[in-house]
């Protein structure tokens, strides 16, 4: 692992880092006006699903242009341990590996393999890192959404006891992506797996709209059902992005306060085996453009502006 300070202070290096953890806990939003159907899991066998995610970002700050890139890849287990009560299963979660790479073009390079006994991992992914074949139970309802992480308080309080970060500036990202690793993420992310088929009609050339009201970009997104077959069935979706007025800033795992004023397009694929209602695969590709104004932290409290150029490239396969 390398690791090279100079030029910009080592903030701008961390910049992109809560964007790309909400990408690796999110899932393309689902039209949910009627009763999702009831996902069928078999007891005792294990789902491994890949998530990969990369992001490449241009950013101009003050009449300095950097090109920031970050890749990460992991494999988790997913296990069926039990039917619950009420509908839905109990699943036993455990991350596998953890593949992670970051390159500032004036920081340098950072990167981390868990297959790696000697490899050290850097901040961004040192939660995760923690994680590997560390096991924890999440509870599904009948429709495959998350509803509970069993003992999840007692797993946050080991994180935040033997999870070491070094620096001040480390100690501040510390507290903040523990803060973010929170109970309701690890739910949303379960979820984009199990709960990921539309509450629509899954017959061929069906459609529908989403309008998202929330969050920190507005838009109608566009479903249809591309193709039907005994194997699998393919949704498609297109999302024009226009930023929230209302939108409060981000606060990013470095202190920064990033108030987000791009806009853009968002395409995603989701495949869904017949019958058993198992998300098979999903692929979301997202280009903005547009002003992202920070402040706070190492930056002080005058707003910034920073002219950004981004794309975004999601997927998740069952293995």
């Amino acid at each position: 692992m390398t690791k090279r300070e100079a030029g910009v202070p080592g903030s701008w290096r961390q910049v992109l880092t809560g964007t790309l953890l909400a990408v690796l806990f999110a899932g393309s939003a689902m039209a949910k006006a009627g009763q999702p159907p009831t996902i069928r899991l078999e007891v005792g066998k294990t789902y491994t699903y890949q998530l990969q995610a990369s992001i490449e970002q241009t950013q101009s700050v003050m009449g300095t242009n950097v090109l920031v890139k970050q890749n990460t890849r992991k494999v988790t287990d997913y296990k069926a341990l039990r039917t619950r009560q009420g509908g839905g299963y109990v699943l036993a979660v455990t991350l596998r590996k953890l593949v992670a790479d970051s390159e500032n073009s004036m920081q340098g390079k950072e990167d981390y393999n868990s297959e790696d006994a000697a490899d050290k991992p850097y901040d961004a992914v040192r939660l995760d890192a923690w994680m590997i074949d560390r096991t924890y139970e999440v509870e599904l309802d009948a429709q495959g959404k998350a509803v509970k992480v069993v003992g999840w308080e007692a797993l946050r309080k080991e994180m935040e006891e033997k999870v070491s970060f070094k620096g001040e500036q480390s100690q501040l990202m510390k507290a903040a992506l523990i803060n973010a690793y929170t109970e309701e993420k690890v739910l949303e992310q379960v979820t984009a797996i199990f709960g990921a088929t539309p509450a629509e009609a899954l017959t061929a050339n069906n459609s529908w709209k989403v309008k998202h009201k929330k969050g920190k970009h507005l838009g109608e997104e566009n479903y249809k059902i591309s193709e039907v077959t005994e194997a699998q069935i393919t949704v498609v979706a297109d999302w024009a992005k226009v930023p929230n007025p209302k939108a409060e800033a981000e606060r990013l795992p470095n202190g920064i306060l990033n108030e987000d004023k791009t806009s853009g397009t968002q395409h995603t694929e989701l495949r869904i085996q017949p019958g058993t209602y198992l998300l098979l695969g999903r692929s979301i590709t997202q280009n903005m453009t547009g002003i992202q104004q920070m402040s706070g932290g190492p930056l002080g409290n005058s707003p910034i502006p920073v002219d950004t150029k981004s794309e975004l490239k999601t997927s998740i396969q069952l293995l």
